[in-house]
């Protein structure tokens, strides 16, 4: 299989475990700060403090499981176009095997020669 995500994807569900084991470390810190500020009295602080409690509520909310499968469901959809796509070319190939050739060579000479041009302008540039 060409497409192979499967190290970006086990990278990402690594850092999602972290976050949602540390979610509820979070709220919660984020609750003592907010006593901690309404114990000093003031009214702002009291607005700050409703904020931060709110934010510690949609913290302990949020569900990764719901998001980790939205990816997930992406990478398979992305995976599978991938294959058919890769499948085409390889039928295409073996259905016109001499255009292929030509064309695979016509790409190279053309690469060679962007890359030769670009060469000489680097020479020149530093003379």
């Amino acid at each position: 299989m060409i497409f192979a995500p499967h190290m970006a994807v086990q990278a990402w569900w690594f850092a999602m475990v972290e976050y949602s084991a540390k979610k509820d470390e979070l709220a919660s810190s984020m609750e003592q700060s907010a006593a901690r500020l309404e114990d000093t009295g003031a009214r702002t602080a009291g607005k700050v403090a409703g904020s931060m409690r709110n934010l510690a509520d949609d913290i302990r909310s949020f569900n990764i499981n719901e998001y980790r499968d939205k990816m997930m469901s992406k990478v398979d959809t992305a995976r599978t176009e991938v294959d058919k796509n890769v499948d085409n070319v390889k039928m295409n190939i073996r259905d016109h095997p001499f255009e292929s050739v030509a064309l695979a060579a016509g790409a190279g000479i053309l690469l060679g020669a962007m890359i030769a041009l670009m060469g000489r302008r680097s020479v020149r540039s530093r003379m």
